[in-house]
């Protein structure tokens, strides 16, 4: 419970945060949480606003297939609209689906007729939230034939993703959430005397398919799930470090150039016939020096170098603990 200091830890024991339903409206609430300790207000605002707008499910139209339409930028002589104009309008059909399999909708009219996504012909399972919906307006004698396929999901998918279908099918973005908007702000709050507390002010506004209530909810559930991965860690578990802390690269087969030396240090190793970093990782500073034209400056270089790669010279490398058996 995100509640008070630690110092009044008993006397807060019984203040219980509220969800307060401040005004309800055609697809739009406004909701107050309270009270709430200090800084925790944003805590939930923030990730509950990112799940409202983003990981609720929902349903969209995901492609479009219309008679005498080879692709988007084609005409109907007795429609208003161009097929861009007429898919932006599909686009904008609110669907309820209680399938998680796709579906099918046809649309046959025959024109001078406005057309509205009431003329849908819909399988079991799915509503059309907003059947007023403008959709085209026939404007002389003609038939408009269409056939428009239904996916359930989450967020947002673009049409570009999808580019392997067949020839007159027109893939069409998809909007799943059905949360259209979301603003939330932090008040000061009161219990009694004391003034540390916060107030999250949240606003929802949905498309339809999902009543505001219901869609903080869903998202508030989506949460828990989420945070209760983290909660059922198991503390004896072992820590693999190994995903932290990369193991030392292997040096077996990797050239002298791959050092980056200056050429005076790469000549002076290769003189003395080392050619692999293996090699020289098997050497000492002692040995090293031991090299004709060596000196104490090429020696820091090289061991620089090394420990950019994380590698070191062979005396070098961490001693054994003495004490250990």
């Amino acid at each position: 419970m995100f509640l008070g200091p630690v110092e009044s830890a008993q006397a807060e024991a019984d203040i219980q945060p509220t969800v307060q339903t401040v005004e309800v409206g055609d697809n739009y609430a406004h909701f107050h949480i309270e009270p709430l300790r200090r800084g925790f207000a944003h805590t939930l605002g923030n990730p509950l606003r990112r799940v409202l707008l983003s990981a609720l499910p929902g349903a969209a139209i995901a492609t479009a297939r219309v008679d005498s339409a080879l692709h988007e930028f084609s005409t109907l002589d007795f429609m208003r609209e161009d097929l861009v104009e007429f898919l932006l309008n599909v686009k904008g059909v609110r669907l309820r689906s209680h399938d998680a399999d796709s579906a099918v909708l046809y649309l046959e009219a025959e024109g001078p007729v406005e057309v509205t996504a009431d003329d849908l012909e819909l399988p079991s399972g799915v509503e059309i939230v907003n059947p007023g919906h403008h959709l085209a307006s026939l404007t002389g004698a003609g038939f408009l034939r269409a056939e428009f396929s239904v996916e359930t999901g989450a967020g947002y998918v673009g049409s570009e993703t999808r580019g392997d279908l067949p020839i007159g099918v027109i893939p069409l973005d998809m909007v799943f959430s059905p949360v259209t908007k979301v603003e939330y702000h932090v008040e000061p709050a009161r219990v009694g005397r004391e003034s540390e507390y916060d107030r999250l002010v949240l606003k929802i506004w949905t498309d339809g398919a999902i009543s505001p209530a219901d869609a903080l909810r869903g998202a508030a559930q989506l949460l828990i799930e989420s945070f209760q991965l983290i909660a059922g860690v198991d503390e004896t578990m072992d820590v693999v470090t190994s995903a932290f802390m990369p193991p030392m690269p292997e040096a077996e087969g990797d050239p002298l150039e791959d050092l980056k030396l200056s050429n005076r240090a790469l000549n002076s190793l290769k003189r003395h016939e080392l050619e692999t970093v293996q090699e020289l990782v098997g050497l000492s500073e002692n040995d090293l020096y031991e090299l004709r034209g060596m000196g104490e400056r090429l020696v820091t270089e090289i061991r620089e170098a090394l420990a950019m790669r994380g590698l070191t010279l062979a005396d070098n490398a961490p001693a054994p603990d003495e004490n250990q058996e």
